[in-house]
């Protein structure tokens, strides 16, 4: 991957973990108790930051939130798909403004 995709992956992930998180009713604080995970660090993942995406630590947050991992993956390739396509057609309908201008 290149490393803007990776950028738009891990901010990607770092969404779908937080609204996993959310959804269960768990703040950062909670999350970090169950995990034995830093707040610090769930914090870091949730906002995208680069460090921190190791494959234990999203394996343990998965586990915390009670999604299997492959599903939290397929579900941040999955937004990306949806982001893609909505940018997709942004373009699609600017182009045609221009055009009509």
């Amino acid at each position: 991957m290149r490393r803007s995709e990776d950028s738009r992956f891990t901010r990607a992930l770092g969404s779908e973990l937080r609204e996993h998180r959310k959804d269960r009713g768990l703040t950062q604080d909670q999350l970090a108790e169950l995990t034995r995970m830093s707040k610090s660090m769930i914090s870091k993942i949730e906002t995208g930051h680069p460090s921190g995406h190791n494959v234990v630590y999203l394996w343990h947050l998965s586990r915390g939130l009670r999604i299997p991992l492959a599903d939290l993956i397929y579900l941040t390739v999955r937004r990306l798909a949806r982001q893609d396509s909505t940018r997709s057609g942004l373009a699609a309908r600017r182009r045609l403004a221009t055009r009509r201008r």
